[in-house]
């Protein structure tokens, strides 16, 4: 219509596209730069664990932020309990193999003899390879005929890991409300722990973003209807009611907001497959 072709070859209105276009197009890219670090954060932790005894599986399996549950077998070192023995079927192992961290690769060899101590037994494992994601070297995978073997009915340990150890606080709070519950410990591994600082810092910006587009859109929508305003005196004199005039302005602003979204959301899109291409 020749209402809305006008309004948008007004160099006003080109100036409030430019505008909500740049602070969307920030405040897409601050959002993916907060995606983009907590992801990183999370790799960070990855080895981290909280380890428990109880016989209340059922209790366990109700926390919130759980990502998975292991039965696990603690393992004496030194007279404390440093490392723990868990089965996971994403390694294949059998008898009395183990697959350990990749930090020890230097120490020992595939098919290397190691023994623990498993309450007060002395228990042969045999090395079949190395974990390559856990950042830690106090788990060691095993098979389910050792967990099974070596298992205190009386009381069972279990190993929790997180989906976002952030929130490990809100699973400990819980934790201490369960019955039949003790001996818990927390074994938290971060890399760098500056990441929470960036993305505090991201977040502050994203907010004062938010704010300030609020601000601008309100400051400018004012403009548009006032200067809208003045051409409806000369549409409502050719026919046109003063409600339809009304709407046409909200109409307007709405259009403006959304194809200047649309085209932020397109190039925050495109950087982040650049970004993914050749950064990542």
């Amino acid at each position: 219509m020749l209402i809305y072709k006008s309004f948008f070859r007004k160099k006003t209105t080109k100036t409030y596209f430019i505008i909500y276009s740049l602070i969307v197009l920030v405040i897409g890219l601050l959002l993916s730069t907060k995606s983009i670090l907590e992801s990183k954060e999370k790799t960070l932790y990855y080895g981290s664990y909280i380890l428990v005894n109880t016989n209340n599986i059922n209790a366990l399996e109700k926390l919130p932020d759980i990502d998975k549950i292991y039965e696990t077998i603690p393992i004496k070192v030194n007279g404390y309990y440093e490392i723990v023995l868990i089965h996971d079927d994403k390694y294949n192992v059998n008898g009395n193999h183990v697959i350990i961290p990749i930090i020890n690769k230097d120490e020992y060899k595939i098919k290397d003899k190691i023994f623990v101590d498993i309450d007060g037994k002395q228990v042969e494992l045999i090395i079949d390879g190395y974990d390559y994601i856990n950042g830690n070297n106090e788990i060691l995978y095993t098979s389910n005929d050792i967990i099974n073997k070596y298992t205190n009915d009386s009381s069972k340990s279990y190993l929790l890991m997180l989906k976002n150890w952030k929130k490990y606080d809100i699973v400990l709070e819980k934790l201490n409300k369960i019955n039949n519950i003790s001996d818990i410990k927390i074994r938290s591994y971060s890399v760098n722990d500056s990441l929470n600082t960036f993305i505090t810092i991201v977040n502050i910006m994203l907010l004062v973003l938010i704010i300030l587009f609020m601000i601008v859109l309100v400051i400018t929508s004012i403009n548009i209807i006032d200067d809208e305003n003045k051409k409806n005196i000369i549409y409502s004199k050719i026919g046109y009611s003063k409600h339809k005039l009304k709407i046409y302005n909200l109409v307007k602003i709405i259009m403006l907001i959304l194809f200047s979204s649309i085209v932020s959301i397109n190039l925050t899109v495109i950087i982040n497959v650049i970004y993914r291409l050749f950064v990542k």
